[in-house]
């Protein structure tokens, strides 16, 4: 300390210690499971499918879960028309603590599991359990304090008809259309790295996107003799809407 006096040597045995990994890290199990129906007659065929999915983390409390559903329909109308559809609807969740550091103020559990002191040392930082500059906290208290919550559901639908008009002209006609929709939920105290120098900290990210679009299509095909022609001609139609909404929120009274 550059004071003229030799520091002391500090005896730790009678401190709590903790293998920090044992604490933080645990097996992980992964469960899927699937069902699907098919069949139909010469004329309509249909697919339909549901699944689910549970994915644990290594890291307590974080795990991914997702719910699927599909659906497929394809029908000939007579020798001139036919026409599908195809629907799939999913639902997903992920579930756990920041991974990864934020930046040179804080870190994440991987960070903190690696770099943090394993005695505790009561009268250290003045009793708390994060460093003086928020840099770095106990895993432990990170992993059960603070949570990150992030949904995602997806909705995905198209449909297609096919008009012979004359032997060698076809119309055909797709629309699809997509949207999704994810509203990720944070929170950490004042107790973790990531809210001690802000008291608390609560953030909120909701993202909404719509996509659509439409194609119409006319083909010819020709051939005589040993020669082909073939035109293509259509138009099509698209739109992407994108909105992003974040709210964050800091120095809570009362945790």
């Amino acid at each position: 300390n550059n004071d003229g006096i030799n520091d002391k040597v500090r005896d730790y045995s009678a401190s709590p210690s903790y293998d920090w990994q044992r604490e933080i890290l645990k097996p992980a199990m992964t469960q899927s499971y699937s069902l699907s129906l098919s069949g139909g007659s010469s004329s309509t065929k249909y697919l339909s499918s549901v699944s689910y999915l549970r994915q644990e983390g290594l890291v307590k409390n974080n795990y991914y879960e997702r719910y699927n559903l599909n659906f497929k329909l394809e029908h000939t109308v007579n020798d001139k028309i036919k026409i599908g559809t195809s629907l799939n609807g999913s639902s997903a969740l992920g579930n756990g603590i920041t991974s990864n550091g934020g930046g040179s103020q804080s870190n994440g559990i991987i960070q903190s599991f690696i770099m943090y002191t394993p005695v505790n040392v009561p009268d250290e930082n003045e009793g708390t359990t994060v460093y003086p500059d928020g840099s770095l906290g106990s895993p432990l208290v990170f992993v059960n304090q603070s949570y990150k919550k992030t949904p995602f559901r997806r909705f995905l639908g198209s449909a297609y008809l096919d008009y012979k008009i004359l032997n060698n002209l076809t119309f055909r006609s797709t629309a699809s259309g997509i949207l999704t929709n994810s509203k990720s939920q944070e929170w950490y105290p004042k107790s973790v790295s990531w809210g001690y120098l802000a008291n608390g900290v609560a953030a909120l990210n909701e993202v909404n996107t719509t996509t659509w679009q439409s194609t119409s299509t006319l083909q010819y095909n020709k051939t005589i003799k040993k020669h082909s022609l073939s035109a293509l001609g259509g138009f099509e139609l698209s739109s992407y809407i994108y909105e992003d909404f974040d709210m964050r929120a800091e120095n809570f009274d009362v945790q």
